[in-house]
């Protein structure tokens, strides 16, 4: 009956520990800050103000040191893509591809590319130097090739 008891309150504990390690982990997970960031560390792009970075994902064409600038929408991860359309463009993904959808209709032009790998959103960003997309700052740093142009948005503790 003790051993039981022992067994009970071993397993108990096995599991708040569990869960307490979880909970720690996807804290530290969720801690992202978000940057814009272009394909090459000797771009010349220069930083890019937030309402200058919102017209561009809304299709309006923006040059940046006589470059056209183009976006790519970096849909590889979902709470990634959320934080991007509210803290940066102020819209739900739905709303942003209607809107996007609205304009490209009636002024013509075509909307962002989609990218939903990131393996495939590099290799873009590698193909053309006048592109820029948004990623977290602990993924941008691990690739050299890549330049952060401004932080989007910082989360806080």
């Amino acid at each position: 009956m003790k051993l039981r008891l022992s067994i009970k309150r071993g397993l108990l504990l096995l599991s708040w520990f569990l869960l307490w390690q979880l909970s720690a982990s996807m804290a530290q997970a969720a801690d992202h800050d978000l940057v814009l960031v272009i394909s090459s560390a000797s771009s010349m792009v220069n930083p890019l103000k937030a309402a200058e970075v919102r017209k561009i994902y809304l299709g309006i064409s923006m040059f940046n040191e006589g470059q056209l600038i183009k976006p790519l929408l970096n849909y590889s991860d979902n709470y990634l893509q959320e934080v991007f359309m509210q803290k940066a463009m102020f819209l739900s993904t739905p709303a942003y591809e209607r809107q996007i959808l609205s304009r490209v209709f009636r002024m013509g032009g075509t909307r962002p590319a989609v990218y939903t790998e990131i393996k495939n959103l590099l290799s873009a960003l590698k193909d053309d130097p006048d592109t820029i997309t948004y990623m977290y700052r602990d993924e941008a740093s691990t690739h050299p090739e890549l330049k952060i142009v401004n932080t989007l948005w910082e989360q806080k503790d």
